[in-house]
């Protein structure tokens, strides 16, 4: 009698809760062109619009968003800008407009920026990707890993000793 038996596994993917996440917004600059990077905000559809001090936009097509893997989308949008310009970005997402932190930090210098959108404490605090560790628990985590290698090393050697202690003896 033979038997066959079957085993059946379900993925299910679980993202928690998918409540309306306001995106965190970033200018990054290089010489010839600027980007928005937009993070973390569900759900997918946003605009996202890019201005310099010299008045030109742009916004016109929407941004690809990509979902990443904690269940939260992200999009960038770049454009040529020359190297003089400020540039800011700003975000419509869910019928509220998020603008970068730095052009939340001046106002009054970014006037071409439209500006128009609540500014919550939720807008105002800094991503937790962005807190810079301290020295000292960064120096600690090294000397654990370095600890944890060394450990490594002479269990291997010690193994390896007495497998050629048994062998050859």
């Amino acid at each position: 009698m033979d038997t066959i038996w079957t085993i059946t596994v379900t993925l299910v993917a679980f993202w928690g809760d998918q409540t309306n996440l306001q995106p965190s917004v970033f200018v990054l600059r290089s010489d010839e062109a600027a980007a928005c990077l937009v993070k973390n905000f569900y759900p997918k559809e946003a605009q996202i619009f890019m201005n310099s001090t010299s008045g030109r936009n742009t916004g016109l097509e929407p941004a690809a968003s990509v979902l990443s893997s904690s269940g939260k989308y992200s999009a960038v949008q770049v454009a040529e800008f020359p190297v003089a310009e400020n540039v800011h970005c700003a975000v419509r997402h869910e019928g509220a407009v998020v603008v970068d932190k730095e052009a939340l930090a001046s106002p009054k210098e970014h006037s071409s920026l439209d500006t128009t959108a609540p500014k919550t404490a939720d807008q105002c605090e800094t991503s937790p990707e962005l807190n810079v560790h301290s020295s000292e628990k960064v120096n600690t985590l090294s000397l654990t890993v370095i600890s944890l290698r060394i450990l490594f090393a002479k269990s291997l050697a010690f193994n390896l000793l007495l497998s050629a202690r048994y062998f050859l003896f």
